[in-house]
């Protein structure tokens, strides 16, 4: 396979889990924060939403103050910010459409369907942003179901997939690391426990493993196991331990020329693999940001 295409592949996977990934953390957020209006000022919500993908300072640069339709529209639809929704989801179709031979054509047609419908959207406010945002994560659910499902899982596969994995542990990382200092701040300013307790259950709805935990640990996780649940579970699809696993299965699908450059990539995939299989709570107990 020709380097171009296999860097489209990985490109591809990478911007639609990105784009995921933003459409659910500012739907969650959003509407838990209506549950619980007594915890958390409208304000948080923005600076917590905008903070998670890097777009807090240059949003604050165009805009003054924070209105739901000004944080809305910045983080889905504008064409001018390079880490919105609407871009990652154009990414993800330049990059199908430079790979388009190796793609199925119900694959791209799903691509297609995403792209003009987010297009199509041209407002977008506290209203009508539940509807577009389910939308956005229905059809990169389909999307996702036709690559798993129906492409041989061969290397245009294992490339597709070593992209999502890599930005799918990224991307919870990110999460825990932006909720974890909102705990931190929490706890320095005296808040209650209750607060502690949402901003919890946030994350684990923003990695769209709340459920999950709940019945893992027969109960809702406190911030230390659910910490633990998303970086060390290998058998939950959207903790960091599982896809950095699936990383250095999809790296032994393709077979690469062995070489020093290849052989450094496979062990510091193989290390962190090992590093989060072995992770205990004491090892979180120092800083789990530095770790983070």
């Amino acid at each position: 396979m020709l380097s171009r295409l296999a860097n489209h592949l990985f490109w591809m996977g990478r911007y639609l889990e990105r784009a995921e990934y933003l459409a659910r953390y500012a739907q969650v957020h959003y509407y838990s924060a209506l549950d619980a209006n007594f915890l958390l000022p409208k304000e948080d919500v923005h600076t917590s939403v905008l903070k998670y993908p890097g777009m807090y300072d240059s949003f604050t640069e165009k805009y003054e103050g924070f209105k739901d339709r000004d944080v809305l529209y910045y983080l889905f639809l504008d064409p001018y910010n390079p880490h919105s929704v609407k871009h990652n989801i154009q990414a993800t179709r330049y990059n199908a459409r430079c790979s388009r031979d190796l793609l199925l054509t119900e694959l791209w047609e799903a691509i297609n369907i995403l792209y003009h419908e987010v297009n199509d959207t041209v407002v977008l406010d506290i209203e009508t942003f539940d509807e577009v945002s389910k939308s956005i994560r229905s059809n990169i659910s389909i999307i996702n179901g036709y690559i798993d499902n129906t492409l041989i899982h061969n290397e245009v596969w294992a490339i597709l997939k070593a992209g999502q994995h890599i930005e799918r542990a990224y991307q919870v990382t990110r999460i825990l690391h932006t909720k974890w200092n909102e705990i931190l701040a929490g706890r320095e300013t005296e808040h209650s426990l209750d607060y502690e307790n949402y901003l919890c259950i946030t994350m684990l709805r923003s990695a769209e493993s709340f459920d999950m935990s709940r019945i893992f640990f027969n109960k809702v996780p406190d911030t230390k196991n659910a910490l633990m649940f998303l970086l060390s579970n290998d058998i939950l699809p959207r903790s960091v331990a599982f896809n950095i696993h699936e990383l250095e299965s999809k790296i032994e699908i393709l077979q690469l020329t062995k070489s020093r450059v290849y052989d450094d990539f496979k062990f510091k995939i193989s290390r962190l693999n090992s590093q989060l299989h072995y992770l205990v709570h004491q090892d979180l107990n120092e800083s789990p940001n530095n770790y983070l």
